[in-house]
């Protein structure tokens, strides 16, 4: 049998960049190396040599890209969706990047191709400059934002690109969406809460709230005003990185009149959480109670079994595939928004407290 030629990996890239160019993904001139390279998984130095080849097929000459022939643009007929995300795919929660392979099989059946592209400057309070510039460099059927920040969603509605939110929409936003109905999460938390016993609870959660976090917040906090007035409520605000969540949950639970129940908002604060717990010396639930707003399958290997809310990957994906065959082919008009529904897992994190 006749093993297959294996190619060198500078000539693997040079063909990716090929059909990409072909696709029509770069217009005038291709991203830097360093964005070539994390885009690929590669050094530069392959990517030097990719793009010495392109230099050789004079596809690209003085930094600028010239045009393919026809033959070439036959290369692939597949419509483009990019997810747009300020975190690394190496760096992306579990949950993130299941939701990501859901979504590229479910939508390459259907000859879409799915491609993850991120930078820290989409979390920047005036991202325009960076979106005109990916933009005009990146040809997409369809946007798929990430918890897309207010100031990225207003960027986007303003140029009229076509766009779908991974995330709830800030007030004024028209795009269709696809994120969990945490109202509704949070009306459900402020009974467990309630009959739980705990009367000091604490809510760890990033400085820069999204949309979908304000919600639940200031649901949360209505709700426990209305149903459980007795209940001191506090939201503790930490940087977005691993050592901003240690040390929130460290001052937690070494100040006096700490919290009886911690709220983990997403999976980074629950692993901060857990890891600052067991170094502490504080059993769960027995010292102190445990709950997740956001749970993952990551996290039904933890023993003791966890409690809290938990949604599936693939069904994010699947309505967010939906969303965008509509969009592609019937119109941002035809789409409509998706609430996800959550699973309370009951667990063993939370101890119920009696009541005085």
């Amino acid at each position: 049998m006749e093993l297959p030629l294996r190619r060198p990996l500078a000539a693997q890239v040079a063909l990716y960049l090929r059909e990409q160019i072909a696709a029509g993904e770069w217009r005038e001139a291709l991203p830097s190396e360093r964005a070539l390279a994390a885009r690929c998984r590669v050094s530069r130095t392959v990517i030097r040599a990719a793009l010495e080849v392109l230099r050789k097929e004079k596809l690209l000459v003085g930094g600028r890209l010239r045009p393919l022939s026809a033959a070439w643009r036959k290369v692939t007929s597949r419509r483009v969706v990019h997810l747009l995300n300020s975190v690394p795919l190496e760096e992306a929660a579990s949950g993130n990047v299941l939701e990501l392979d859901h979504l590229r099989e479910t939508l390459y059946a259907d000859g879409y191709r799915v491609e993850w592209l991120s930078s820290r400057r989409v979390d920047w309070s005036h991202p325009g400059a960076y979106l005109e510039r990916l933009a005009r460099q990146t040809r997409s059927d369809c946007w798929v934002l990430s918890s897309p920040s207010h100031a990225v969603q207003r960027w986007f509605q303003k140029r009229g690109l076509p766009a779908i939110l991974s995330g709830t929409p800030y007030p004024g936003i028209r795009f269709p969406f696809v994120d969990a109905d945490w109202p509704s999460v949070a009306r459900h938390l402020a009974g467990v809460i309630s009959t739980s016993g705990h009367r000091r609870v604490a809510v760890l959660c990033h400085q820069e709230e999204r949309a979908g976090d304000h919600l639940f917040h200031q649901t949360l906090a209505e709700t426990l005003a209305r149903q459980a007035p007795e209940v001191a409520l506090k939201l503790c605000r930490h940087p977005a990185d691993a050592a901003g969540a240690l040390r929130a949950v460290r001052r937690l639970v070494r100040g006096a009149g700490g919290p009886t129940l911690v709220v983990a908002s997403n999976v980074e604060n629950a692993m901060s959480a857990f890891s600052v717990l067991l170094q502490e010396g504080l059993a769960i639930p027995r010292d102190i109670s445990l709950l997740l707003r956001h749970a993952t399958p990551l996290f039904e290997r933890l023993h003791p079994a966890p409690t809290g809310y938990w949604f599936d990957p693939g069904q994010a994906a699947k309505a967010l595939a939906g969303a965008v065959r509509t969009l592609v082919e019937c119109g941002p008009g035809a789409v409509a928004s998706t609430h996800l529904e959550a699973e309370f897992r009951k667990g063993e994190t939370v101890r119920r407290l009696r009541v005085v």
